[in-house]
């Protein structure tokens, strides 16, 4: 499901417009994207968690010229789905 798929459908279950949709579904949207930005996790029962993973750079060496070089620390989005309400056939897990 996309993102306009998404706003359709709040739009439909509330019997609204488009527009108050696509408010709502981007408000909510913002701020997960803030809670993730802050490194909080997110727990959304039903669907999954979210949280921010991250390593600190290391020092690497080019192997074409041996020159070494420093790396930066990365950060990287995680997701884990939560498996109850997902049908056994989808998730092999049965």
């Amino acid at each position: 499901m996309l993102r306009p798929d998404l706003i359709r459908l709040v739009a439909k279950r509330n019997k609204t417009d488009l527009l108050q949709a696509e408010l709502v579904v981007e408000a909510i949207v913002d701020c997960l994207k803030e809670a993730l930005r802050r490194g909080e996790r997110i727990e959304i029962r039903g669907l999954g968690s979210f949280h921010v993973h991250g390593y600190k750079g290391y020092r690497g060496r080019n192997p074409k010229t041996g020159e070494h070089g420093n790396g930066c620390d990365v950060a990287y989005p995680l997701s884990a789905v939560d498996r109850c309400d997902i049908p056994c056939h989808l998730t092999r897990c049965c």
